[in-house]
């Protein structure tokens, strides 16, 4: 899940510092602009101000962060047949203590089939992705709202999820926005991958952010403070818990890494999204850290999901 990937507190809380700029000052797109209809949503740290009904579609989703934490998330999960939003929140505060459970025995960070809680529940439900904005600011991106009872949540287990009912029919014909970039998602059993099609540039940008794969998946973007190699950034992750690399690589001297404000939020195999995206001039690493319960909870990231790039002047 967002951020902390549960289990995975201690590497997070060891290798990565607080968020940095990532982004340039820009002008926040209109639904008119894409000829979108927009949702606009408050987050603070108990919850959401949006909409508690929306006709089925393609939207522009405009959230602003107005708590105290660095960021607030809003991600968007149908419901599967039989389950009310208290079936969905009472599935999150378990898992939520199992996590607390876990974090607080001693459990070595490295032994990942035990330092997470069961989310194969949670992979078989319908996420659409969402935007995750910081402190202070704003972040917009494109998902797709099928019928059905869906529910806001953090993309992790708190605050409590509220409810959406999204009514009618998806329309036939839905506007494709242009997107400069496209991320694919893909990979199954042993490896996953990102691929990019397309230069991811500074200044504002529309990314499509595809899951062609078998598992869910995020997009966090992570801000270097030197050029290395994917192989190199994984390995700065293993060394920094007391891992061996994979294979033996040379970390750059220097290697920090820090959180970026830029998130597509987990989505389902199938799924597409949009994030819109404002960067700066920079090294950059685009990872998923997502669990894979079917082999032993390793990170999807120690799986093939780190894809660096370079972003000019």
């Amino acid at each position: 899940m967002h951020r902390i990937v549960l289990g995975l507190l201690t590497l997070w809380a060891l290798s990565v510092a607080p968020l940095a700029s990532a982004q340039e000052e820009a002008t926040a797109l209109a639904g008119e602009d894409l000829g979108l209809p927009e949702i606009q949503i408050t987050v603070t740290d108990e919850g959401w101000d949006a909409p508690p009904e929306l006709p089925a579609g393609r939207f522009l989703v405009t959230a602003s962060y107005e708590g105290e934490r660095d960021f607030g998330t809003v991600a968007f999960l149908r419901l599967p047949s039989g389950w009310s939003i208290d079936d969905l929140n009472d599935q999150l505060a378990e898992s939520e203590a199992a996590e607390s459970d876990q974090s607080s025995d001693g459990t070595d960070v490295n032994d990942s089939e035990n330092a997470q809680p069961d989310l194969e529940w949670l992979y078989q439900l319908t996420l659409a992705g969402g935007v995750s904005p910081v402190s202070g600011g704003t972040a917009q991106g494109i998902v797709d709202l099928f019928p059905g009872d869906w529910a806001i949540w953090a993309d992790h287990f708190t605050p409590a999820a509220i409810p959406l009912s999204v009514t009618g029919q998806m329309p036939a014909e839905l506007p494709e926005p242009e997107a400069s970039v496209t991320i694919t998602e893909s990979g199954s059993d042993e490896f996953f991958e990102f691929t990019v099609e397309g230069s991811l540039s500074s200044g504002q940008q529309l990314i499509k952010v595809v899951n062609a794969s078998n598992q869910p998946h995020f997009v966090e973007f992570l801000q270097l403070s030197t050029s290395a190699t994917s192989e190199q950034v994984s390995a700065h992750f293993q060394q920094l818990v007391g891992g061996t690399p994979v294979n033996e690589v040379d970390v750059p001297p220097g290697l920090e890494i820090w959180l970026s404000p830029l998130y597509a939020s987990t989505q389902s195999p199938g799924s597409t999204q949009w994030m819109i995206a404002t960067l700066a001039p920079g090294s950059y690493a685009m990872i998923c850290w997502l669990p894979d319960p079917n082999h032993g909870n390793q990170p999807h990231a120690l799986s093939g999901m780190i894809e660096v790039f370079e972003v000019s002047a």
